[in-house]
């Protein structure tokens, strides 16, 4: 197992335990069902397709909209997306500045990026 592969599911193994299944207002669906560590890339599509329909649903309100960016940036990472996964957590970022998950995140990405290329 690669470090990169290593480090992502730990990541969202952490990501998971410190939301303890979040619900989105309303009983719309639930932010819990975004996280999670998906176990294969199929996995990783349909939670990036749960969190998509959740951020278009229009339910969601400042921290919870930006924290359906930042686990779908985690899935998008999880598939390998790591451009896609990023700007999914600046997104989240913009919305609510003071979520440490994006930042997290953008730090996990910017840190693989500087292994790959040996910065």
């Amino acid at each position: 197992m690669s470090v990169v592969r290593l480090l992502t599911s730990l990541l969202v193994l952490i990501l998971g335990l410190a939301l303890g299944g979040a619900a989105a207002p309303g009983g719309s669906g639930a932010l819990g069902d975004c996280a999670g560590d998906p176990k294969d890339a199929a996995s990783a599509e349909q939670k990036v397709a749960v969190c998509t329909s959740l951020i278009q649903s229009g339910h969601l309100q400042d921290g919870d909209l930006a924290l359906a960016f930042s686990l779908r940036g985690n899935a998008y990472l999880f598939s390998g997306r790591q451009a896609r996964a990023l700007m999914d957590e600046v997104k989240a970022l913009q919305i609510a500045p003071t979520l440490w998950q994006p930042i997290y995140v953008q730090g996990f990405i910017y840190r693989s990026w500087a292994l790959r290329w040996r910065l």
